[in-house]
C-alpha cells in the first residue's frame, strides 16, 4: 500500500515526507522510519518539535553543510501540530533554531497562515557576496553589501515592497550566476535544459551544483536512518559532498 492509502485507512495516523522515498510515519506503537514501501525502525520522538526539525534537517542539509548558502521554506498552517507547523514553529522557533546551528533564519513575508522563511549559512552567505562577480551583481542591483545584515534587510524589504521574490535571490538561494541574470535578461544565453531551475548556456556547472544539492539530501536521509537527530546534525556540519562548486 502507498502512504496516501495507509493513512486513508487509518493504518497510519500521520505521515512526513524526510526524503525522495522516506517517510517518518505515525502508528499506534510511535513513530517509525518508512522507505520504500518497508518499516525500517522505530524512532524515538520524545518532543512535539522533533519530527518539523528532521523536516527542516532534509530540506536544509545543503545549506547545513555550507554548499548551498540558503534555502527558503513555506511554513503553513497545518492541523497536526506535530508537523512543520507554523504553530508550533512560531511557539518553538528559538529552541528549533538552536538544533540548526549555525543556521540563521528571517521571515521575507508573514501572512496570517502562514510564513516565507529563509534559512541562511552566514560563512557561506557572506564569502558568496564578497565574490567580485556577485557583488558587482548585487551593486549594479542597489543592494548594500557594508554587512550581511544591511543586505537582508534590504533584500527583505524589496519582498514585501514587491509581493513576490525578486528574482535575484535565486543567486542566495545557490543558483549560479550565469542563470540568474540569464533569467533576468541580462545575458543573451538561452535556456539550455531545467535541473530544479532553468540553466542558461553551458550546464556543466549548473548541473555539477544541481547535482550537489541531491547528493546532499540523498545523505542525509541516509543518515537519518542510521543514527539520532542530534548526531546528523552534527555530521552535516562537518560532511563534504563532491568537493568544491
Amino acid at each position: 500500500m502507498s502512504i496516501k492509502e495507509l493513512v486513508q485507512c487509518n493504518i497510519v495516523k500521520d505521515a512526513v515526507k524526510v526524503g525522495p522515498d522516506t517517510w517518518m510515519i505515525l502508528s499506534k506503537k510511535g513513530w517509525y522510519l518508512w522507505d520504500k514501501g518497508n518499516a525500517l525502525k522505530k524512532v524515538p520522538i520524545s518532543r512535539d518539535i522533533d519530527i518539523p526539525i528532521l523536516k527542516l534537517i532534509y530540506l536544509l542539509s545543503p545549506t547545513l553543510m555550507g554548499i548551498k548558502p540558503a534555502t527558503t521554506v513555506t511554513i503553513i498552517a497545518w492541523k497536526e501540530e506535530k508537523r512543520l507547523n507554523l504553530n508550533t514553529w512560531r511557539k518553538h522557533k528559538r529552541e528549533i533554531m538552536d538544533q540548526l546551528h549555525p543556521i540563521k533564519e528571517l521571515v521575507l513575508n508573514r501572512k496570517e497562515n502562514s510564513e516565507l522563511v529563509l534559512f541562511y549559512n552566514p560563512s557561506s552567505l557572506e564569502r558568496l557576496l564578497a565574490e567580485r562577480d556577485t557583488s558587482t551583481f548585487y551593486q549594479y542591483l542597489g543592494y548594500p553589501l557594508d554587512s550581511l545584515e544591511t543586505f537582508l534587510g534590504d533584500l527583505k524589504k524589496r519582498c514585501k515592497m514587491s509581493g513576490t521574490l525578486p528574482p535575484e535571490i535565486g543567486v542566495v538561494l545557490g543558483i549560479p550566476l550565469k542563470d540568474v541574470k540569464g533569467y533576468m535578461g541580462l545575458t543573451k544565453d538561452s535556456v539550455g535544459i531545467v535541473r530544479g531551475w532553468k540553466m542558461y548556456g553551458n550546464p556543466d556547472k549548473s548541473l555539477k551544483v544541481y547535482r550537489l544539492y541531491k547528493e546532499a539530501q540523498q545523505r542525509t536521509t541516509e543518515l537519518i536512518k542510521r543514527m539520532p537527530m542530534t548526531q546528523v546534525i552534527d555530521k552535516l556540519r562537518t560532511e563534504h559532498i563532491g568537493g568544491t562548486i
